[in-house]
């Protein structure tokens, strides 16, 4: 397998085709995009339109009925379990909270990188992501002892351990408070551009992404309205996706979504 630096035209993440079926429902249909390393694509769309099931298809979590997915110049689907994940992490919409220590559940995802034992290696980046997420007076707490903000910073610390080239995200603000949202996405951005990791996340709230991400790939019946910059997210392509009559407005310099 070929592995080339990933450029403009040769991006972080090419997906060509991926569709998916469960049983006679076709849920996704032909969705193929690119992304560059150190940007954050926000996938949009309402319930049903295929947001999850296309991340999950793209980490291999479900296999597709057809298409795609290459990463830096490597096929993806041709790659061994461990190899995928030292590429590509993800966290889930929900993550079950079980006894075990902060640190012991970040350590889960030095997994990849394991042969025969704990290294100081390990030990040392799991330490170094723990500092940079400020979650140092946790570090010995049980994870089913955390606020779902916390536990969410967690899961994030956990899978960027795995020092991922792309990382996908679940709705990682669902259930948390407007304080926590805002802490999350503000994270993740910030640890794209340092990381130049490719950040993959499923979004409900259009002014999140708008404030947060770089690229939209708006789904509609399973396949690619449309992907682009912030100027592709226009009042029409609100209404036609949620069905709602809204106004795009500029507060503060940055753009929101206001419902008519």
């Amino acid at each position: 397998m070929s592995c080339l630096k990933p450029t403009a035209e040769n991006p972080m993440i090419s997906v060509r085709g991926i569709s998916h079926a469960y049983g006679d429902k076709q849920v996704l249909r032909g969705v193929s995009f690119d992304a560059q390393a150190g940007e954050v694509v926000a996938i949009l769309g309402n319930n049903g339109a295929g947001k999850s099931t296309l991340i999950t298809c793209i980490n291999k979590i479900r296999s597709p009925k057809s298409g795609s997915v290459v990463v830096a110049g490597q096929d993806f689907y041709e790659m061994s379990r461990i190899e995928r994940a030292r590429h590509m992490s993800y966290v889930a919409q929900k993550s079950e909270a079980h006894q075990i220590t902060v640190f012991d559940a970040i350590l889960l995802g030095r997994k990849p990188y394991i042969k025969w034992g704990l290294g100081p290696e390990d030990i040392d980046k799991c330490n170094a992501v723990i500092e940079h997420m400020g979650l140092e007076d946790f570090k010995l707490r049980m994870i089913d002892e955390l606020s779902g903000g916390e536990l969410q910073k967690v899961m994030l610390a956990r899978a960027l351990v795995q020092e991922p080239q792309v990382l996908l995200l679940d709705e990682p603000t669902s259930n948390l408070d407007p304080k926590n949202q805002h802490a999350v996405l503000s994270f993740v951005h910030d640890i794209a551009r340092s990381h130049n990791i490719t950040v993959l996340v499923v979004l409900h709230d259009v002014s999140h992404a708008l404030r947060y991400c770089d690229k939209f790939l708006m789904l509609q019946g399973g396949q690619v309205y449309s992907y682009g910059d912030a100027s592709s997210v226009t009042e029409q392509a609100i209404f036609d996706i949620y069905g709602v009559e809204s106004s795009i407005v500029d507060i503060h310099g940055r753009k929101v979504v206001v419902v008519n």
